[in-house]
């Protein structure tokens, strides 16, 4: 005999696993592989054979393709553009995959329903503050080690 309160708590459980399991993957994981496989390992592969520009174009599209849902093709694609640019010039991969967890944590719990069709908007324009910021921050970091070094060398 299973009571009803048994299976309340077997689905509550169930839903909480499932709820960390999401995050952990879809906030965490996904964006630390995907960072590693199209900016770190698929950018600089092209990189080192092409121009920056095609290399950035090629793998983000293989990134958007990845992502293809409807309109999510040229979102996808748009991001990992905007992810390779981060990349490049911040010289870290950390600001990508920063970002794209980032991005991965406010689509999946930015209630989109409550702020209408301005949520990619808002969520774009947080990403470009978040990547400007890194993108300074770590260049700022390279340039000051940069300077110890020469300044150590005289």
């Amino acid at each position: 005999h299973i009571s009803s309160a048994g299976m309340d708590t077997r689905a509550d459980n169930y839903r909480s696993v499932t709820v960390f399991t999401l995050i952990l993957f879809s906030v965490i994981l996904a964006p630390i592989c995907e960072e590693i496989m199209y900016r770190w390992f698929m950018y600089n592969f092209f990189k080192r054979r092409l121009h920056w520009l095609a290399a950035m174009i090629i793998s983000s599209l293989f990134f958007g393709m990845v992502h293809m849902t409807g309109p999510h093709l040229v979102i996808g694609t748009v991001f990992g553009m905007f992810m390779c640019l981060c990349y490049e010039l911040s010289g870290s991969c950390f600001v990508s995959i920063l970002l794209h967890i980032t991005y991965n944590f406010l689509s999946l719990f930015v209630p989109s329903a409550k702020l209408g069709g301005s949520t990619a908007f808002a969520i774009f324009c947080m990403i470009m503050v978040l990547g400007i910021f890194s993108i300074q921050m770590f260049a700022a970091d390279g340039y000051i080690q940069k300077n110890k070094k020469s300044a150590r060398k005289s």
